[in-house]
């Protein structure tokens, strides 16, 4: 079969798989609206990433003539605030543009942005492929990148975050770089050098990470120097490159690079002296092992090294062709070394690598069986590779419906929150912080983009210590001088040790308005900032914490079955043999009766009720049970000299407003 005819067979798979990965996600949406009550409050569709509501909040900002007001954001870690990204995200820039076709409604156009945006990346590396000499590899690679789990998990509905566009722009750069090598015609060298400085360019208004422009304007060179283009062809092309991805942003790169490796791979100033890695704790974050990581890919690890062994094998012996696309290669390949998100940027490559062997059949077929006709070995390869994807789909997380982020409950407190507080400070874990400024409209002492730094660490002590009083101490510490003086001594290389106890004797009182915000997820998520928390800066250790919040199955005369334990309240005894020290009972988020029993050790048991319905039967350690968190949140025990209790929603939030 001649090229074009090849050709037009791939480009119908390209945007058959396109097509496929978008109805898939737009399949996800029409399944939500069969639980409206979970996915929907009032005009705020369900959001699952806790970043999204970063970039729906500046898209409106944008959209009504606020976003370029200030430099600084000032409802990002209060008092200190954090500078604005300069231009407007690419990813607000489209939502504000797309919501005058939803009404101003920029959740919807979040939203719908999805489908199209994450299968974008299949025409770029689709097409590369093709050119490489493996057309088929490109599709098989395509539609395993789209549906892999951690690929597919990142860019399903409601994931309104930059991923979406992660594999793209770096792909479709390689595709640029792969034809500026390709082509001997000069405009073409100086055209595609350019497209592909271009494509940077968006790429860091998309991400802002110009540490990418540098790595690939390496690439270019060293791609055009193997394919011995003259040295001034080289030297234009390469100004081009930088002319047409910002000079300033190229030059940035050199420090953002820099960055990226220190973040990854070395200890942080705080993290020196002696405050706890903050990073430990958040889960995409973390490293995991190798089978685990392979399981991301396709759920089956044989499969996944399979592939990966394949493309490695074919793309060494077809090195030059594979050169300009190596970096999104590698960058896959840090899974194996630090945090588990990176297996994105593998996944195509092992689905790749399984739909190279079509390729290699089939260029055998024609070469050895020429008496065959083009047509039916490319109607017979058109079929194997359709069947192949379909078997290969049920071991990807295509059928995988995304949950909400945060709870409707929640969503509607925070609705609540905005029409009923005076505006103030909110202090309170930083999962919900990029939510709480969208929604509530309040600045927050630490979110998804500041969480690493020590205020950190006094946010979650204040929720782990058994005094009140110092919960009150760290707030209007930190109102009133912010992360400056802390900063000042992180530079005089003071310990941690030093630093924790200049802020314990703080004597001030806050000058502003400053809520402590409970909410329900917090609950499991208690054992995180008791890592954080607890942290012992001699021993480098944290104490350990039983907190286990359990739903109920029934309940017969004072005993409780709950996810496989018998507590039975009469004898204070779990499970027929560990001892319970007190039984409470919450109702509505006040302590309306408790119980002690004779033991000495033991666990605490406390019944947490919404109205009459059981919501958890919670068994935990003393620790926990007499954290400021739960005495404040789940019993209603709060110091009313120090605290106002302003709105209640239990479970889901409860807010206290800290007096002046």
């Amino acid at each position: 079969m001649d090229k074009k005819g090849k050709f037009i067979i791939v480009f119908l798979l390209m945007i058959g798989v396109f097509v496929y990965s978008a109805y898939v996600r737009i399949d996800q949406y029409n399944k939500w609206k069969e639980q409206r009550s979970i996915y929907f409050v009032e005009n705020y569709p369900a959001m699952t990433t806790l970043d999204a509501y970063y970039w729906l909040r500046y898209a409106k900002e944008y959209d009504n003539g606020l976003y370029y007001k200030s430099d600084n954001d000032t409802l990002r870690y209060y008092p200190d605030s954090q500078p604005k990204k300069r231009p407007v995200p690419f990813l607000s820039f489209l939502i504000a543009k797309l919501s005058s076709f939803t009404n101003n409604n920029y959740y919807y156009a979040g939203l719908f942005l999805i489908p199209i945006l994450a299968s974008l990346f299949i025409i770029p590396f689709s097409l590369y492929f093709y050119y490489a000499g493996f057309p088929f590899g490109g599709i098989v690679g395509s539609f395993i990148g789209t549906f892999s789990y951690m690929y597919f998990v990142r860019s399903s509905m409601g994931r309104v975050d930059t991923d979406l566009l992660n594999i793209f722009f770096p792909t479709l750069t390689s595709l640029f770089i792969f034809f500026a090598a390709k082509y001997e015609n000069i405009k073409k060298v100086y055209f595609y050098s350019a497209l592909s400085g271009l494509s940077m360019l968006f790429f860091y208004w998309w991400y802002f990470h110009p540490g990418f422009t540098l790595i690939y304007f390496g690439v270019l060179l060293v791609v055009l120097f193997l394919e011995k283009k003259p040295k001034g062809l080289i030297l234009k092309s390469a100004g081009l490159f930088i002319l047409f991805s910002n000079p300033l942003y190229f030059f940035y790169g050199i420090f953002n690079l820099f960055g990226f490796i220190k973040n990854y791979f070395t200890i942080s100033k705080e993290n020196l002296i002696g405050f706890p890695n903050i990073l430990q704790t958040i889960t995409e974050a973390q490293h995991k092992p190798i089978k685990e990581v392979l399981e991301y890919i396709i759920n089956s690890p044989y499969l996944s090294v399979l592939g990966l062994i394949i493309f490695i094998i074919f793309a060494a012996l077809k090195w030059r062709k594979f050169l300009a696309i190596a970096p999104l290669f590698l960058l896959g390949l840090l899974a194996f070394k630090s945090s588990n998100r990176f297996v994105m940027f593998l996944a195509p490559f092992a689905g790749a690598g399984i739909g190279m062997i079509i390729d290699y059949v089939v260029e055998y077929v024609e070469k050895n069986f020429k008496k065959m006709k083009p047509l039916n070995i490319y109607l017979v390869t058109i079929a194997v590779v359709v069947l192949l994807c379909v078997g290969l789909g049920k071991l990807t997380a295509k059928e995988y419906v995304p949950k909400p982020s945060i709870n409707p409950g929640i969503i509607k407190s925070f609705i609540e929150m905005n029409k009923k507080l005076e505006k103030g400070a909110i202090w309170s874990w930083w999962d919900y912080g990029y939510a709480i400024e969208d929604i509530v409209g309040f600045p927050v002492y630490h979110d998804g983009g500041s969480q690493g730094s020590p205020k950190t660490y006094f946010i979650a002590k204040s929720l782990i210590t058994d005094k009140q009083s110092k919960l009150y101490r760290y707030i209007s510490y930190f109102d009133n001088n912010g992360m400056n003086e802390i900063k000042e001594m992180i530079e005089d290389n003071k310990s941690a040790l030093d630093i924790v106890k200049y802020v314990d004797s703080y004597k001030g009182l806050p000058k502003g308005n400053n809520y402590v915000l409970f909410t329900m997820d917090m609950i499991s998520k208690f054992p995180a900032y008791n890592f954080i928390g607890s942290y012992n800066f001699n021993t480098k250790t944290s104490q350990k914490v039983v907190v286990a919040p359990l739903r109920c199955q029934k309940v017969e005369k004072g005993v409780f079955y709950c996810e496989g334990n018998k507590i039975d309240t009469n004898s204070g005894v779990i499970n027929g043999k560990i001892p319970m020290k007190r039984f409470d009972i919450s109702k509505d988020g006040g302590l309306v009766s408790s119980k002690n029993y004779p033991y000495e050790r033991g666990y605490n048991a406390e019944l947490i009720l919404k109205g009459n319905t059981i919501f958890y039967l919670i068994l935990c350690d003393d620790n926990f049970y007499n954290s400021n968190f739960n005495q404040m949140y789940l019993l209603g025990k709060y110091d009313k000299n120090l605290y106002d209790e302003v709105y209640n929603n239990f479970p889901f939030a409860r807010v206290f407003k800290v007096k002046k």
